[in-house]
């Protein structure tokens, strides 16, 4: 009795004690700061916190503008192209067009300079599709369409389906982009 009395007593103080370390996230406390004389924290909770990035992006676009300032100090031109087209899709996905086709065409600047036609192909694609979300209607088709007829050539199955499920779905026909998306789930049967 006394032996399970103490345990119980001994889980339910690590409990509590475990409870109050786990303390709410910045964003979560803002109402603790006196808006008077904590301005600076404030600020940067809000600039972390609520960024068109989001805290994780911003964190990893820092990370990646590091890298791609040191391949391009050491001249690494594959890992700058790498770093740009990450760039890029950070900002693609926050909703930065214009900043994403920033990265992307200097990406593709820098494929076509080491020959990777099938990384240039991939990103002739994906600048159409930065075009297509800014609602340019004309152009992101040259893009998408030179992309595909290079990338549909590869051996490389992968990269044949990634082809087909980016022509698909900057599509605008529907039996057109159900027909592209299962001849790209085919082809990933196989």
């Amino acid at each position: 009795m006394k032996l399970t009395l103490t345990i119980t007593l001994f889980t339910l103080i690590l409990l509590l004690s475990h409870l109050s370390a786990n303390a709410q996230s910045a964003a979560d406390s803002l109402d603790i700061y006196d808006p008077y004389t904590n301005i600076a924290d404030i600020r940067r909770i809000l600039q972390s916190q609520f960024s068109l990035l989001g805290s994780n992006n911003l964190k990893l676009e820092s990370e990646l503008t590091k890298k791609l300032e040191k391949a391009r100090n050491d001249g690494d031109s594959l890992t700058s192209m790498k770093m740009l087209t990450s760039l890029g899709d950070i900002y693609l996905q926050a909703g930065l067009n214009s900043v994403a086709l920033k990265f992307y065409s200097e990406a593709a600047i820098v494929s076509l300079s080491i020959k990777d036609t099938i990384q240039n192909a991939l990103l002739k694609m994906k600048i159409g599709r930065c075009y297509y979300f800014a609602d340019i209607t004309d152009i992101p088709i040259e893009y998408v369409n030179s992309g595909y007829d290079i990338l549909i050539k590869s051996k490389d199955i992968e990269i044949r389906a990634m082809a087909l499920y980016l022509k698909g779905a900057l599509n605008t026909a529907p039996s057109q982009t159900k027909e592209l998306y299962r001849q790209a789930l085919e082809l990933q049967k196989l």
